[in-house]
């Protein structure tokens, strides 16, 4: 009788039983969750999620913090487990206000208009709450601009980010309607 080693072996699929959780769909994203450096579905190495580049504001945001405090953003972040989690999260970094309008503009300067709501933006460390400028926040957080201004935007509307990937219904799912399975077994089944 031999001993099971588990990393040696990796034991056959029972029949009726799924590995979801080795899908290579969920693999990837689990990984971009966790912040891992993954494959992606093109098989391009991704990197991990990690601190971007320092801000040249006056700020200086990154003179703020040392890197054990840069470290543990990164760790917060990659701790949720989901990415809805990490989005409420981020959202409540991000605060809004109503900016002072300072100019004085005649008519025809008044072509674009002023902003109604600008958003101020925040990095726990610890126990204290310290105010960074939006590039410093992205890198902090290893986030994408897009994504930063994506929760902004749902913060003005006052909505909870929700993770739509792979929920589309419709002509956009990647599920086959009901109809032409059936279509397709009675296919088969009169091939026989």
């Amino acid at each position: 009788m031999s001993s099971y080693d588990s990393d040696s072996e990796i034991p056959k699929k029972k029949k009726g039983v799924t590995n979801i959780e080795k899908y290579k769909h969920v693999v990837i994203k689990t990984s971009k969750i966790k912040g891992l450096p993954h494959l992606n579905h093109k098989g391009k190495r991704v990197a991990g999620r990690q601190t971007g580049v320092s801000c040249r504001c006056p700020l200086k945001c990154f003179e703020k913090m040392s890197e054990d405090d840069m470290d543990s953003l990164i760790e917060r972040i990659n701790s949720f487990r989901t990415k809805n989690e990490q989005d409420i999260y981020l959202q409540g970094m991000i605060e809004l206000f109503v900016p002072k309008d300072t100019s004085k503009r005649t008519e025809d300067q008044t072509k674009t208009k002023p902003k109604t709501i600008s958003c101020k933006y925040f990095v726990d460390i610890g126990t204290e709450r310290k105010k960074v400028c939006k590039s410093a926040f992205v890198s902090l957080h290893g986030i994408t601009v897009k994504r930063c201004r994506r929760l902004a935007e749902l913060k003005k509307q006052n909505k909870i980010p929700q993770d739509l990937r792979g929920k589309a219904k419709g002509s956009r799912s990647n599920v086959i309607p009901g109809e032409y399975c059936i279509k397709i077994h009675e296919f088969i089944d009169n091939l026989d």
